[in-house]
């Protein structure tokens, strides 16, 4: 959009203090890109402006699509090994260019591939999240917390993205700690859930602190700011949805 478009320009030129009320979501994509424009004039001694035009900003998404693609490989690829190694599975590992492709499709899914031609906050933010997720199955919890901190500055809806990554960490624990596994009843599963919570809470309130500083951190945010979106509050109120109430009976067995 035009509001966009003018947005990065001012950053681009180093002017960090114009923002387009029409604009709602937060700057991280801006940020990100007139940092990128900042180091490549300081490199190649041009003016970043030179490195704003839009067919250079576009190519930056481009090449945030292929760090999605590397991104979900190492996900396969890790999440392959631990269904090897989960006991009574019986799954063989996928193989490398099995993985490969199944990134390759997943990356081009259509919702996506089109974004990654464009100027848009889409890509980045599908970038930082699933980074986000990728570090939190090798433990790397603050890495992950910050990494989800950084894909709300793409999309502030990610926030449930960050809860998500933290919902499974705790279950992965219980897993690994043999208080856990998966069975069909799912209200019994929630149930023991909550029981390992509350009996060990200290240990997973420490588990869950990168986590629950970012979504404390959103939260007053969302007090200050008075609202989820940044710009154009009047046309983007939270209201009734009455089908969201019959939606989750689709899903009955």
């Amino acid at each position: 959009s035009s509001g966009i478009n003018a947005e990065y320009g001012h950053y681009c030129d180093g002017n960090w203090t114009v923002w387009d009320s029409k604009i709602t979501t937060l700057p991280g994509l801006y940020v990100l890109t007139a940092g990128i424009a900042q180091a490549a004039s300081v490199i190649t001694s041009k003016p970043s402006m030179h490195w704003c035009s839009l067919e250079k900003l576009r190519f930056v998404n481009i090449m945030m699509s292929v760090f999605i693609f590397l991104v979900m490989y190492t996900l396969f690829r890790k999440l392959s090994r631990r269904l090897k190694d989960e006991p009574g599975l019986g799954i063989q590992p996928i193989h490398r260019t099995c993985c490969m492709m199944n990134s390759l499709v997943l990356s081009c899914f259509p919702l996506l591939y089109f974004y990654n031609l464009l100027y848009y906050t889409d890509v980045g933010s599908v970038l930082f999240v699933l980074a986000s997720y990728s570090c939190s199955i090798r433990n790397h919890h603050f890495k992950s917390a910050m990494l989800g901190a950084i894909s709300i500055l793409f999309r502030q809806t990610n926030i449930i993205w960050v809860g998500f990554t933290a919902g499974t960490v705790v279950i992965r624990d219980m897993e690994n700690r043999g208080m856990f596994q998966f069975r069909d009843d799912f209200v019994s599963q929630v149930e023991i859930a909550v029981k390992v919570i509350l009996r060990h809470f200290k240990h997973y309130l420490i588990l869950m602190i990168p986590y629950i500083l970012v979504i404390v951190g959103f939260g007053v945010f969302v007090i200050i700011n008075g609202s989820i979106v940044v710009g154009d509050k009047s046309a983007h109120k939270a209201v009734p949805f009455p089908f969201l109430l019959l939606s989750p009976t689709l899903l009955l067995p």
